[in-house]
């Protein structure tokens, strides 16, 4: 089967419909367990089961669902025995394929596929952002003439610090050959620092606390329905996070200041005034609340 063969089966004639669906279900699971030799249109259909909504319809869930899973992760691992994280990458060159080579020339996909699976899912990040004839032509050049570790660091590198022109454009790299090991022995390589994943188990009432805050950071950043951001939870996460840190004090159990401050925040929040007082060896030490005892004692002697 050719490089586009299983995909060209799976054609654009009813498109989410049930019987497209069937097909293309089908299919996926074939080459799932070929995948050494069809990873490329794999990833396509993957990228399908991923956008394509019931139907047709932009308002139903992804066509997958409608196969009885309830979330990708489930399916890729249950019907096509995939991990998710294979699945997730196979998917991003299937969009690459799909959609952002989709307008340039035959010759580029082929240039693409040919770089073999390992090379190709990393120029295939860089293709994601952007995939102009230039940006395309000079990855494929640099990812042809270099092995996968140099190709590996050098993506990576610039994944870490993206480069725009004064318009926002993608800048790409040059087709300089990188002195990377011919054995692959990537430790050689400058230290590079990629991606981490954090993952947490919440209760229920947790997960909606959690969705909630990541929709309220999305609408605070200006980043809901606009194109021109476009920020990923783990963005938002981070947004998040350097709030808390922005608006929390941390300090000493006993220490004033932190102390202090937290009893503000719970005046403002409650519209009344506290005085807060600790005993000690000495007699009781107000820490907090001397200004409206003083104003108080004043209020009093004057009646």
């Amino acid at each position: 089967m050719g490089a586009d063969g299983a995909v060209k089966k799976v054609t654009n004639i009813g498109v989410g419909s049930k019987a497209w669906a069937n097909k293309l279900r089908k299919t996926t699971k074939t080459l799932a367990h070929n995948i050494d030799e069809a990873q490329f249109e794999l990833g396509v259909l993957l990228w399908r089961g991923w956008t394509t909504p019931i139907d047709g319809n932009e308002s139903n869930n992804p066509i997958f669902m409608s196969w009885g899973y309830t979330t990708w992760k489930e399916y890729v691992e249950a019907e096509l025995g995939l991990q998710s994280r294979k699945a997730e990458r196979l998917r991003l060159i299937g969009k690459v394929l799909d959609v952002d080579l989709k307008d340039l020339p035959q010759k580029a996909r082929t240039r693409f596929m040919k770089l073999g699976w390992s090379k190709a899912r990393e120029v295939a990040r860089i293709f994601s952002h952007q995939a102009d004839a230039d940006t395309v032509n000079t990855w494929l050049d640099f990812a042809e003439n270099n092995n996968y570790p140099a190709t590996l660091h050098t993506v990576s590198k610039k994944m870490n610090a993206m480069d725009f022109d004064d318009a926002g454009n993608y800048v790409a790299p040059s087709t300089q050959v990188v002195d990377a090991p011919d054995d692959g022995d990537v430790s050689s390589l400058p230290e590079v620092d990629r991606t981490h994943t954090f993952t947490f188990f919440c209760l229920n009432e947790q997960i909606d606390t959690v969705r909630d805050a990541l929709e309220r950071a999305e609408e605070l950043s200006k980043a809901k329905g606009d194109p021109n951001y476009n920020y990923k939870p783990s963005n938002l996460m981070s947004l998040i996070c350097l709030d808390f840190l922005a608006t929390n004090s941390f300090g000493k159990k006993h220490d004033k200041k932190t102390v202090g401050k937290f009893v503000r925040r719970f005046e403002k929040a409650m519209g009344i005034k506290l005085v807060a007082m600790r005993d000690t060896d000495d007699g009781l030490d107000i820490i907090h609340g001397v200004k409206h005892m003083k104003q108080l004692a004043a209020e009093l002697s004057e009646d």
